[in-house]
């Protein structure tokens, strides 16, 4: 998308087309200003929490139901 925007752009300016300029470059912002929006993978901004860790119990794996803590 940036390559043909860019591109847009430029053969505009060659071509000295003053109106197919301004909407090469703001379709240009426009599609970084979506991609910035709808980007992928979710939790950029937003950090990951890190996982709880339970220190004053054993982890057990066991099947009885007799553990600590669950």
């Amino acid at each position: 998308m940036l390559v043909a925007f860019v591109a847009a752009v430029v053969l505009a300016v060659i071509r000295r087309r003053r109106g197919l300029i301004i909407v090469s470059a703001v379709a240009l912002l426009l599609g970084i200003a979506a991609a910035f929006v709808f980007q992928v993978p979710r939790g950029r901004f937003v950090p990951v929490p890190a996982p709880v860790v339970h220190e004053d119990h054993p982890v057990c794996f066991g099947t009885t139901g007799d553990c600590p803590g669950g």
